[in-house]
């Protein structure tokens, strides 16, 4: 009986053994695993490849791998991007804690941005706008003029630079446009989206003024374009007007005077004129207007079209001056400029010169005083 016993007391050791061993096993796989998908955590990713101060060939390898690296997305819908690490960033506060950064951090930051899509690029684009006012960089400046000069970057990723670049509206910036746009080795999309960045350059004004530091640059440029393609001029032309400094604009009524000029040239810059809103453009129009020379041929049918179209009251004002001494033969031009204003500092102008009642003729006083009832 004893023996029994003892056998069995043997065979349930070795059991307990055996369970024993397999429990601490089992721990100590799942430890493996444990450790295992903590260093899977802990791994940095490599899928996304992000530029940080870049060369050029670093940028030509990353546009390869991370095609989207320049395109600015809208997100979709109102959730904001789970992988988005600053989707937060859209108030005032924000910009001001990005305008803190320096001008490189920030092209660092837009660059990332715009490669994961993040709704906060338009922020940081707008941070880095106004640090670039104040600070060109000029590394960051270069890393720009890169990107349009490439031929190997797609024209959906030089967008948003083109867009940034006339948005800053500096001489810097404006500088790279117009290197970039004689680059004979782009392609024509990408050129014909650089020269509407400069046409469209005076309209991004910052401060609520006309950037008239500009005009140098445009102004140099549109005398050596004589050789250039038309739609080189009209960009040029285009940013001129937007711009509108007096030097600027009596360069292009020089061309409109000039018998050296082409049609096509001259068409180019009456079209322009419809871009005047500076008031300092005012003055070399209003030559125009009261040299008894000009009155009635093209030129002088433009400059009172971009007065009257300028719709304010230094532009009004002398609009209003010039029939006062007039006959009949004025009517038609007061019917054609007067009623086209709409500014009520303008209007009040019209009114005041109806009040004091300074016309010669009678017909020019009925006309202008009909207009305002039909505006009032």
């Amino acid at each position: 009986m004893l023996a029994v016993c003892m056998i069995a007391a043997s065979i349930l050791f070795f059991l307990w053994n055996i369970s024993r061993k397999d429990h601490s096993q089992i721990k100590q796989k799942k430890h493996a695993a444990s450790l295992k998908s903590e260093d899977e955590i802990s791994k940095p990713s490599t899928d996304k490849k992000i530029l940080g101060k870049i060369n050029q060939q670093q940028q030509k390898q990353y546009i390869k791998e991370e095609p989207k690296h320049f395109i600015e997305e809208e997100p979709k819908g109102n959730e904001p991007n789970k992988n988005d690490t600053q989707a937060t960033l859209s108030s005032d506060d924000d910009l001001g804690i990005l305008e803190k950064k320096t001008v490189a951090e920030l092209w660092d930051d837009w660059q990332i941005a715009l490669a994961m899509g993040d709704r906060s690029s338009n922020l940081i684009r707008e941070a880095l706008i106004k640090k670039l006012r104040i600070n060109p960089d000029p590394g960051v400046l270069k890393n720009l003029e890169s990107v349009l000069q490439s031929t190997e970057i797609p024209y959906d990723e030089k967008i948003p630079v083109v867009d940034l670049l006339q948005r800053a509206a500096t001489p810097e910036t404006l500088k790279i446009l117009i290197e970039s746009a004689q680059n004979p080795t782009l392609h024509q999309k990408d050129n014909k989206a650089i020269l509407a960045g400069i046409a469209n350059f005076g309209k991004y004004g910052w401060k609520d003024t006309f950037h008239e530091e500009l005009s140098p640059i445009l102004e140099k440029e549109w005398v050596n374009s004589s050789e250039l393609e038309n739609s080189y001029k009209e960009a040029i032309a285009n940013a001129l007007a937007s711009v509108g400094s007096e030097s600027g604009v009596k360069v292009l009524i020089d061309s409109l005077s000039s018998d050296k000029v082409d049609k096509e040239t001259k068409r180019i810059i009456g079209s322009a004129f419809s871009r005047l809103k500076n008031p300092a453009a005012v003055k070399p129009l209003a030559e125009i207007l009261y040299k008894e020379k000009y009155y009635g041929n093209s030129i002088w049918e433009l400059s009172g079209d971009a007065l009257a179209s300028m719709d304010h009251p230094d532009a009004t004002r002398t609009l209003v001056n010039w029939p006062q001494s007039s006959g009949s033969e004025a009517l038609k031009w007061v019917e054609r400029w007067f009623r086209e204003i709409r500014d009520p500092s303008s209007i009040e102008v019209i009114e005041d010169s109806i009040i004091r009642d300074t016309y010669q003729n009678s017909d020019i006083y009925f006309t202008l005083k009909n207009i305002i009832d039909e505006k009032l």
